[in-house]
């Protein structure tokens, strides 16, 4: 993504805020996935806070979950099984070409790179690795994301920068799922996972501890 500045600049340069709490996510161990938007637009999100009359909202409850997951429409969840050796790579700066093209051989900064996540799926049936590339398709048409849940049981999700309790999916492209790999004797087979998130797609991503379920346990696809 190209880097977009405000011109004219503002008055002020901008104020950074003190960090009174250091934050930190864990091991990457599931995944959900939703489409970005249903079919007639509208942004799939959680919208809630305890106490609502409508539980679906709440991000925090495991009730908003279940119903995701029973859903038959637009606003579908499914949970990834495990996912092993999680890791980002990529996100690094893009520049221009320096030397002779630019003022005084200094490289001008172009924006950045995209954050590729890389993971393996390992003993799973085939038969479930063959519904999980049906996604695919889903990302290739820029719809699906993903809700993260670390090995504590709590969730990073995209908070909306002007509505309080509202949380949207993190976009994700290029999702590829692998053809088996067999372990043979040292290692068990698996298939490789992998996708991309934009560039700035961490802008908004927030931490949160579920209230009343962990979903790493919790969370399983209606029967």
């Amino acid at each position: 993504m190209s880097l977009i500045c405000q011109c004219p600049a503002a008055t002020a340069i901008t104020t950074i805020p003190n960090v009174t709490c250091p934050e930190n996510f864990g091991q990457i161990q599931k995944v959900a996935f939703q489409r970005l938007q249903q079919a007639d637009g509208t942004l799939n999100s959680f919208s809630g806070t305890t106490g609502t009359t409508t539980p679906i909202a709440n991000i925090l409850l495991k009730a908003s979950w279940t119903a995701l997951l029973a859903a038959a429409n637009g606003t579908k969840i499914v949970v990834s099984p495990y996912i092993n050796s999680p890791a980002d790579s990529g996100g690094d700066v893009r520049l221009s070409a320096g030397g002779n093209d630019d003022l005084g051989g200094i490289a001008e900064v172009l924006g950045g790179n995209p954050v590729q996540f890389d993971g393996q799926i390992r003993s799973v049936p085939q038969s479930v690795i063959k519904v999980m590339k049906e996604l695919q398709c889903e990302a290739n048409a820029g719809n699906l994301g993903v809700f993260l849940f670390d090995e504590n049981g709590k969730i990073e999700a995209l908070a909306d920068p002007t509505t309080a309790n509202t949380y949207y999916p993190i976009p994700i492209r290029g999702l590829f799922i692998g053809s088996k790999l067999h372990g043979n004797y040292d290692a068990k087979d698996m298939n490789l996972i992998q996708w991309s998130y934009p560039d700035n797609y961490s802008d908004n991503l927030v931490i949160l501890t579920p209230d009343d379920f962990n979903p790493l346990t919790d969370l399983v696809p209606a029967q």
